[in-house]
């Protein structure tokens, strides 16, 4: 039962980054230049985050990340909303 329950947690945040991107898509005219956004943002996230954690540790990387997409959350509100409008 532990193992089902850990690997159930352990999906939830990719099920829930996942809603949202496909989300996003709708949002945007040329879905080409989502994906080639999306691809930069992920190789340049890695490096960064690989960085982060040598230099600072991983705590400071949990915590950069986390601001990441607080950040990317308050900007794609303000995107959504200025598209209504």
């Amino acid at each position: 039962m532990a193992l089902i329950s850990s690997r159930v947690a352990s999906r939830a945040p990719f099920f829930a980054l996942s809603f949202h991107a496909s989300a996003g898509l709708r949002l945007v005219k040329t879905v080409e230049w989502a994906w080639a956004l999306n691809a930069a943002a992920s190789v340049l996230g890695s490096v960064m985050a690989m960085i982060i954690a040598i230099h600072f540790g991983l705590t400071v990387t949990l915590l950069c990340a986390a601001a990441a997409y607080l950040l990317a959350g308050l900007c794609s509100r303000t995107w959504k909303n200025s598209a209504i409008a």
